[in-house]
C-alpha cells in the first residue's frame, strides 16, 4: 500500500465539487449529467484522499459516478444508494483532511495558566 501525496486546496475543491454534483444527480436521476461528468473528470486527476487502494472511497466514487452517468434513468435510481454512501464517505475524508489536527498533548498549566 502506497501513501498518496498531500492534497492541495485545489484537489480538495475538486472532491468537494464531485460530492456536490453527486447529490444533485441523485436528486434528479433523469436529468442531464454534464456537470457530474465534468466533476468526475476533474476529480479523477486530483490527488486521492488517503491511501491509494481499490477500496479507497475517492477511487470508488469516481468509478461509480462514471457508471452512473452511463446508465439509464432506471439504472441510475438503482445505483443512487451506493453513490450516496460513497459521497458521504468522501465527505468524511474531506472533513478529516481539512480539520486541524488535535493537539498532541494538553498545554502545560504552569506555562499557559
Amino acid at each position: 500500500m502506497r501513501r498518496a501525496p498531500q492534497p492541495t486546496s485545489s484537489d480538495i475543491g475538486r472532491w468537494k465539487r464531485l460530492v456536490r454534483e453527486v447529490g444533485k444527480a441523485i436528486d434528479n436521476p433523469a436529468g442531464p449529467m454534464g456537470d457530474l461528468q465534468q466533476a468526475e473528470r476533474l476529480a479523477k486527476s486530483a490527488v486521492v484522499l488517503g491511501p491509494i487502494t481499490r477500496e479507497n472511497a475517492c477511487i470508488q466514487l469516481v468509478r461509480a459516478a462514471r457508471q452512473f452517468c452511463a446508465e439509464t434513468a432506471r439504472g441510475r435510481r438503482e445505483l443512487s444508494e451506493r453513490l450516496l454512501e460513497l459521497s458521504v464517505m468522501v465527505g468524511e475524508q474531506i472533513a478529516a483532511v481539512t480539520s486541524p489536527p488535535p493537539p498532541s498533548r494538553p498545554p502545560r498549566a504552569d506555562i499557559f495558566g
